[in-house]
């Protein structure tokens, strides 16, 4: 490299004039703050309305329940997602969780921030779906962690990254049905003896935070047990939910 070369790659880094787009990886000059282009975000498929009013999945009517939340009695109070879990979505977030490509949660975060703003939740604190330890280490980071750090940022809410923990290393719940994913996390989750005995989670309303809403399975045990921890409301944040109509 010679030193022109040297002194426009130095100039690329201080002042970049284009930046590759995080999903396509193309130079575009309709790069959003967030790190995406404005053509691959129009092509990606954001929730709207009619939804459940409960778990916040896709509906083609208004104010009717899922088949799921007409079957099952969820202990969180109200759901949200920003995407259906589309072939693009899956894509987006196989590579942020399994191939470490952290900074995706940049334009993720972002866009769960503006889901929030839409139905302008009052909430005290906000918490990720735990990890199992093991889980964790094997994959280097807690994806719902980063995702409710960034929104924690970005609202002012405080965040509580330990409080509840998942205590059993269960099998992966997308090889399982919707029965042996409800017996599968059973007892899997509790509140830390620390926070517990700071009752941290008394009388507040919570944000629990994850990445991927498929049955509720997840998002169920975790509010049963922030509510037996003396929560008064769980509501519940995802990037993306399967569909249900």
């Amino acid at each position: 490299m010679n030193l022109q070369e040297a002194w426009q790659a130095f100039l690329d880094i201080v002042y970049p004039t284009d930046i590759r787009c995080f999903i396509c990886g193309v130079r575009r000059e309709d790069m959003l703050s967030y790190g995406v282009c404005e053509l691959c975000q129009s092509r990606l498929p954001f929730i709207e309305p009619p939804v459940c009013p409960k778990c916040g999945k896709m509906m083609l009517i208004e104010d009717t329940l899922c088949l799921d939340c007409q079957d099952m009695d969820y202990a969180f109070y109200k759901g949200i997602s920003i995407f259906e879990f589309s072939t693009e979505v899956k894509g987006l977030i196989h590579r942020y969780k399994y191939s470490r490509e952290k900074y995706l949660s940049t334009p993720m975060i972002h866009w769960m921030t503006e889901g929030l703003k839409v139905y302008k939740w009052d909430f005290d604190l906000i918490v990720p779906v735990p990890l199992h330890p093991i889980r964790e280490r094997q994959r280097g980071f807690n994806q719902a962690e980063l995702l409710a750090r960034g929104l924690s940022k970005n609202t002012g809410v405080p965040l509580v990254s330990k409080g509840l923990l998942r205590i059993k290393n269960t099998p992966q719940q997308a090889k399982l049905d919707k029965e042996q994913r409800q017996k599968n996390l059973q007892g899997a989750f509790e509140i830390s003896e620390r926070h517990r005995s700071l009752k941290t989670f008394e009388n507040m309303t919570i944000l629990l935070v994850d990445d991927v809403y498929t049955t509720g399975s997840t998002a169920h045990q975790c509010a049963r047990v922030l509510l037996a921890g003396g929560a008064e409301r769980v509501y519940v944040i995802t990037l993306a939910t399967g569909s249900n109509l």
